[in-house]
Parts: structure tokens; C-alpha cells; sequence
């Protein structure tokens, strides 16, 4: 059994669940958790609802990645840069000071996987 998974790093099965979890959690329930971070109310709940659609299908290319993270180098690459995207906004908009610390913590998550990314490739 230990030989089945030596080409299936758990980093991108652990980076595919963040994904869906932020996503699904941003997407069904995101009135509940403004509130309870203090934020305003969303004026244009589709532009969060649209922000998890895409969380959520990073997410499948992730678990892609663990599946066969050779074939789904590519997947890896668009990783790091979608990462580091929502790592730099999430940073702008907190140092702007329109974004609660707790969900610029989600954009901490981002670059951290994104360094754990990076070393994958390195390595491999």
C-alpha cells in the first residue's frame, strides 16, 4: 500500500479538500461568515459566488495533480500563479484596509501552498 501512493503527493489532495472547502463554504454560506468576520454585506454576491466557482474547479486540477502529478505538471504551474494571485489581492485589499485579517488569512493559506508548490517542482 505504501508503493501505491509513493507518486501521489498529499500536498495536492490536502490543496484540492482547502479548495473546495474555501469554495463551497464562500459559495453556500458566505452572508453567515461576513457576519461573523464583521464584514460588510456583499452588494454583488455573484462576484464571491463567481471567485468559489473557481476555487472549487482549482481545486479538481489539484486532486488532478495528486493523481498524476507528472501528467498534470501544467496543473501544478497555473497552481502557483492562481495562488499568488489571490495571495497580492487579498494583501492589496487588507493593507487597503477592506479586507478583515481573518480572510486575508485565506490569502497567507494561498501563498504558503504556492511555496510548497514550487518546492514540489524543484524537487521533481
Amino acid at each position: 500500500m505504501r508503493g501505491e501512493n509513493r507518486g501521489r503527493p498529499k500536498l495536492f489532495l490536502v490543496a484540492a479538500v482547502y479548495n473546495w472547502v474555501v469554495a463551497l463554504a464562500l459559495g453556500l454560506f458566505h452572508d453567515p461568515l461576513l457576519s461573523a468576520l464583521q464584514a460588510p454585506p456583499l452588494t454583488h454576491p455573484a462576484a464571491l459566488e463567481l471567485f468559489a466557482a473557481l476555487a472549487f474547479v482549482f481545486g479538481i486540477g489539484y486532486f488532478r495533480a495528486y493523481l498524476d502529478p507528472a501528467q498534470n505538471r501544467p496543473i501544478i504551474v497555473l497552481g502557483i500563479q492562481g495562488k499568488l494571485a489571490v495571495f497580492l489581492v487579498c494583501a492589496a485589499h487588507y493593507l487597503a484596509g477592506d479586507l478583515p485579517g481573518a480572510m486575508f488569512l485565506g490569502g497567507v493559506g494561498d501563498v504558503v501552498f504556492a511555496g510548497l508548490f514550487m518546492r514540489y517542482l524543484q524537487k521533481n
